[in-house]
């Protein structure tokens, strides 16, 4: 039986065809050439080009020369060029030629059984073996060719008639890329089908270098072939097309094949890295080192077609190809990737390089540049404005120009130092740490574009129009679009300055395409405001369908601290005075109702009434009553209360919504039908940074008067602990300007379930049935040694210990990352291991066995079973772990690992259903959606101590 070949031999037979044919890109476009030629012989530019080099003979003849003097006469390259071209020619011609033939008699070959494939094949290397042959014989009778060789030296394109000024590619430059091109190609496939061949040195290389600490010193190279330095260095070569019109062409075309090359490589050689548990794609190509040599050679091509000095070129050239070699010892160095992948990833990137270097070294194609150093000798295209300008006024808009950016600059960065980076109603997302070095370094590229601008117009009003554009799409996480874009426009100011100042003795190819590029960055810097701003507060589902109630005489209402026979009900009222009389009514559904009054309004209008006395396992509804009028839309709502001893009960819970949310997650959240909601923190991300009670209170007025979110609290009492968002700053802690000011607001508004009075960390627990609920304020007392701070801890630690034995289950609601590896710094548990490793040993060393933790600030669904969240150091410590969140902000994910896996999408929350049945006791938790989707379920059952 004759065996059919793998897919993954099938994958590398086709690397075989394929490679070659990418890689060998010059003598693809040689190849075209030399056919377009043949094709049109007859063709005026044959015809020329035959004439001139007949033409320069003959003169050769008449006038006799040197040998050196003949062969330029004829229009010969040097004679190394031509043992080089042969040689290659040949290479390829029997690897072409031989290699076609033995896969066509092989068994899975890729020209297996396909005639004309093989035939194909052949006529190709009949064809290199034909200029292999005549660049042979150039090369034997280099100074005086005969008459049939010099004809087909003009028809294969290997002579070259007088240079008149639009010269092409030197025959060093040609030779050194189509040699690269197929050496890298050669190397690409020898890697793709044998690996084997260079295992053995791969390993001996890569020990030896492993084991070398000096190279650790060059991880400061290592972000030379990163996406983020592509994309800053994507500017320069826009601003070098503006000076050399092909460069625009060229620049983009070696970026598409560096990524197509990475892309297709990548899909069909697979070979394992060296640390394959850590990285788990192809160690070949390598993305880091190809783009770091196509840059060395791209960045030097950039800067030459800005300054206009060629000289800058070969130096900076050989620096950046340096840097790109440091960088790939780096990448052995850490087990990113093996030696060979290095060197050939060098090589298809130096391919390219040399590449763009052959190709904007054509002379012709650069005759509607203006300025650039590759411009034919004496172009000089017409110049015509369109704005008309007087001459005696260009002066006066370049003067304006300059002086508005530096007010500009100079404006924008005093501003920042001194008023500071301002925030919106919505917060500030990343706090001044990260938003006031960020506005600086964009008053320091209007300043460069200022300074720029004196020798280069354009290239300063494009500099200052990309910082107007920055500074918009910044703007949008702190304002309106429409504020934002504002802000782009003034700034653009100077820019548009000194393009009506340039543009007046400017060809219209350069206006228009100035005009465009301008037209296009304005229109994206506005899409891309709108993105930013919705990304950071828009809604990220649909909004919710409940009914936006009139107000009557309450404002908003919701209720917290459920026991099974009591409640609180915090309301905030539209008007009141020291003469406003309130009362809540509480009536069951059966028995006699209940009346908390002579309710006192604080100054702000907030009213609390604590509810005792009520029937266990009882539906209730209430309503706030104000000068003896019962409210009958936002004040009024109902509860069940919880029953006594073995309860099941659903609880709902999840975290993270953007400000002023009214998503249809919290109607999601309402239909489940949950006893409690379990709010696990950042109720709203208004990040505020400063100790004001009032910007506290607006952002919690904002969120319980939006309609789904107040339709839920009208229905569900809450039991809420903060994170950082809605305590304070991103990444907040005991140190934030906000913490008296969120601790004296939460007192005064959120239905709590007993906080300790005064200026005192948010941390409570409360009993349903018997199940013991234990919130920790991982915020307010937090230092750089502590989390929860040594009273607080001592708290926790006690309700662990003495919940377990006399309650059937514990649940922890930690509103950070548990299971995290350490990290100096960390934002959850992996900053305080110490601390982790102490609560994992208490819970050890006393049996407990019956915990279960749920947890926010993650934006993602979680599930775990225990198997990661034992850091104890005897063992015995770990427990479930739920992550549920986010309500209503993008999905991201932290921590891990997590047995059961992670979905980080949006509008989530989980369900805790806790059924009692006496001897055990049993908690689904299930993670989904706004829209009911089921993504993550486990059960878990714990017996009753």
């Amino acid at each position: 039986m004759t065996r059919r070949p793998t897919p993954r031999e099938l994958g590398l037979d086709r690397l075989n065809i394929f490679v070659p044919a990418l890689m060998s890109v010059g003598l693809l476009f040689w190849f075209a050439e030399v056919l377009r030629d043949t094709l049109r012989w007859r063709g005026a530019r044959s015809r020329r080009h035959r004439s001139e080099l007949s033409g320069r003979a003959t003169a050769e003849f008449t006038i006799g020369r040197s040998d050196e003097d003949r062969a330029d006469a004829v229009g010969l390259h040097p004679r190394p060029a031509y043992f080089i071209w042969a040689v290659g020619f040949v290479v390829v011609a029997s690897y072409i030629g031989i290699g076609a033939f033995l896969n066509y008699t092989r068994v899975g070959g890729y020209v297996s059984d396909i005639a004309w494939l093989l035939a194909l094949a052949l006529v190709l290397a009949v064809a290199f073996g034909f200029a292999a042959g005549i660049s042979s014989a150039l090369w034997l009778r280099w100074s005086d060719p005969p008459a049939w060789l010099r004809a087909a030296a003009s028809r294969l394109r290997l002579a070259t008639a007088t240079d008149d000024g639009d010269g092409g590619p030197g025959w060093k430059l040609t030779t050194g890329f189509v040699v690269t091109a197929v050496v890298a190609g050669m190397f690409a496939l020898m890697i793709g089908s044998s690996p084997h061949v260079v295992e053995g040195l791969d390993e001996s290389v890569s020990t030896w270098i492993r084991s070398r600490d000096v190279f650790d010193t060059l991880r400061f190279v290592d972000p030379w072939g990163s996406t983020e330095v592509s994309m800053v260095l994507a500017v320069v070569f826009g601003l070098a097309a503006l000076r050399c019109r092909p460069g625009a062409g060229i620049f983009a075309g070696a970026i598409v094949s560096a990524i197509g090359l990475h892309v297709a490589l990548r899909a069909v050689v697979e070979r394992p890295r060296p640390d394959a548990a850590e990285l788990l794609t192809s160690s070949f190509p390598s993305g880091h080192v190809l783009q770091a040599a196509a840059l060395a050679g791209l960045l030097p091509l950039a800067l030459v077609a800005i300054t206009g000095r060629r000289r800058l070129g070969l130096p900076l050239g050989a620096l950046l190809v340096l840097v790109a070699v440091a960088g790939a010892i780096h990448r052995v160095y850490t087990g990113a990737h093996w030696p060979s992948d290095v060197v050939g990833s060098g090589l298809l990137g130096l391919a390219i390089a040399l590449g763009s270097w052959w190709g904007i070294e054509h002379r012709s194609w650069h005759a509607k540049c203006r300025g650039c150093v590759w411009t034919p000798t004496g172009h000089e295209p017409r110049r015509r404005g369109t704005v008309l300008v007087a001459p005696h006024r260009v002066l006066t808009i370049r003067r304006l120009a300059h002086l508005s950016a530096a007010v500009a600059a100079l404006g924008l960065a005093t501003l920042t130092l001194t008023v500071g980076v301002p925030e919106s109603a919505e917060g500030t997302v990343f706090g001044p740490q990260i938003t006031t070095p960020a506005q600086l370094a964009l008053a320091g590229l209007v300043s460069i574009g200022a300074l720029v601008s004196w020798r280069w117009d354009a290239v300063g009003a494009v500099l200052i129009a990309l910082a107007a554009a920055g500074l918009g799409v910044f703007a949008a996480i702190q304002y309106a679009p429409a504020v934002a874009l504002g802000l782009t426009v003034v700034l653009f100011l100077p820019a548009f300055l000194l393009w009506l100042g340039w543009q007046h003795e400017r060809t219209w190819g350069e206006v228009v395409g100035l005009a465009l590029f301008t037209t296009v960055l304005l229109g994206a810097t506005a899409v891309g405001i709108g993105w930013v701003h919705d990304l950071y507060y828009g809604p990220t589902h649909p909004d919710s369908t409940a009914v936006d109630l009139p107000v009557d005489r309450v404002v908003w209402v919701w209720t917290g601290g459920l026991q099974s026979d009591a409640v609180t009900i915090v309301a905030g009222l539209a008007d009141s005075d020291a003469d406003t009389s309130v009362e809540v009514l509480l009536s069951p559904e059966a028995g006699p109702a209940v009346v908390v009054d002579s309710l006192v309004p604080d100054p702000h209008g907030v009213v609390r009434a604590r509810a005792e006395g009520l029937l266990p396992s009882t539906n209730y509804r209430f309503s706030v009553v104000v000068d003896g009028e019962p409210d009958t839309t936002r004040g009024a709502g109902s509860f069940r209360t919880p029953g006594v001893g073995a309860e099941s009960f659903r609880v709902a819970l999840s975290a993270c919504a953007r400000v002023g949310s009214n998503a249809r997650v919290f109607d999601t959240i309402a239909a489940a039908d949950p006893l409690v909601y379990l709010q696990m923190g950042d109720i709203h991300y208004a990040d505020i940074g400063r100790n004001s009670p009032d910007a506290f209170r607006n952002a919690y007025e904002r969120l319980l008067t939006e309609p789904g979110q107040a339709a839920l609290y009208r229905q569900v009492p809450i039991a809420y602990v903060w994170d950082d968002h809605d305590y304070g700053p991103n990444d907040s802690d005991g140190t934030s300007p906000s913490r008296p000011a969120a601790r004296q607001v939460y007192r005064e508004i959120v239905p709590h379930a007993g906080v300790q009075p005064g200026d005192a960390p948010i941390n409570q627990a409360f009993t349903i049935g018997r199940v013991r609920f234990v919130m920790t304020d991982n915020r307010s007392e937090r230092t750089d040694d502590s989390m929860l701070g040594e009273s607080q801890l001592a708290w926790l630690l006690d309700e662990l210990t003495t919940s377990s034995p006399t309650h059937a289950l514990v649940v922890w609601v930690n509103s950070v990352p548990w299971i995290a590896e350490p990290r100096e710094g960390g934002d959850n548990w992996s900053g305080f291991p110490d601390e982790r490793r102490l609560i994992a040993n208490t819970i050890a060393a006393a049996e407990v066995d019956n915990l279960i933790m749920v947890s926010g600030d993650a934006h993602m669904l979680a599930l775990d079973d225990g198997s990661n969240s034992d850091y104890s150091t005897v063992g015995g410590a770990g427990f479930p772990v739920f992550h549920a969140a986010p309500l209503d902000r993008p999905g991201s994910i932290k921590g891990g690992p997590y047995s059961d896996g992670v979905v980080d999408g949006v509008g989530q929350f989980g369900l805790l259903d806790i059924v009692d049945g006496g001897d055990t006791i049993s908690v689904t938790a299930t993670g989904t959606n706004w829209e009911g989707e089921i993504l993550l379920q486990r059960t878990f059952t714990f017996d009753v101590p």
